[in-house]
């Protein structure tokens, strides 16, 4: 199966930044690949989930393999 999580944010109910940098403080430990120019990490997990992650507004995680939902 495949599938897309768009992450937003929004403050009083208005559209707002997201903090990039907390985002990638948060998975550059599970990076297996990493592209700087176009803002992509390929995330791993210890049982065998990846994902790409593409930092642009807003936030797209693409599951990308494994057996899990």
């Amino acid at each position: 199966m495949s599938f897309d999580v768009f992450v937003s944010r929004f403050q009083n109910g208005e559209p707002a930044t997201l903090d990039m940098s907390a985002a990638h403080g948060v998975l550059d430990p599970y990076a297996v690949v990493r592209d700087p120019e176009t803002d992509f990490l390929l995330v791993s997990t210890a049982e065998g989930e990846e994902a790409g992650v593409y930092f642009n507004e807003p936030l797209r995680i693409g599951h990308r393999s494994g057996d899990g939902p």
